[in-house]
């Protein structure tokens, strides 16, 4: 993951095919895989504004590049900071690679870039 700009509001992110793969996974499992009880407390989103997130981050991968630009609020890399989060969490490293196609070590040094980032 690479930091193309920051402001206060909004950052440009460059992310590969499996960090691509692996963001939108775990927004995608919090929405439609498994149940997040209390979701709007622990995601800091609403199940909507997840779900927009995770087709923002799907039209990223229908694309066959080997990196991706995307422009995420500050609110939007929370979510995926905590969508990410939940989802190593849930599924565990077996799982997680399965479900996600991205090995959970990645998944891992993934999430501590997330928190980094913010």
């Amino acid at each position: 993951m690479k930091v193309l700009e920051k402001t206060t509001e909004e950052i440009v992110l460059e992310l590969n095919l499996d960090e691509t793969r692996a963001l939108r996974a775990g927004v995608g499992e919090v929405c439609y895989g498994f149940h997040v009880p209390d979701f709007d407390a622990r995601m800091g989103s609403t199940e909507r504004e997840a779900e927009v997130l995770f087709h923002k981050m799907d039209r990223l991968s229908d694309e066959q590049n080997k990196f991706h630009q995307i422009n995420l609020t500050v609110k939007e890399i929370h979510l995926l900071k905590r969508a990410h989060e939940e989802t190593l969490r849930e599924l565990g490293e077996e799982e997680y690679h399965t479900r996600t196609g991205v090995e959970f070590t990645v998944g891992q040094n993934l999430l501590n870039e997330l928190v980094h980032l913010t």
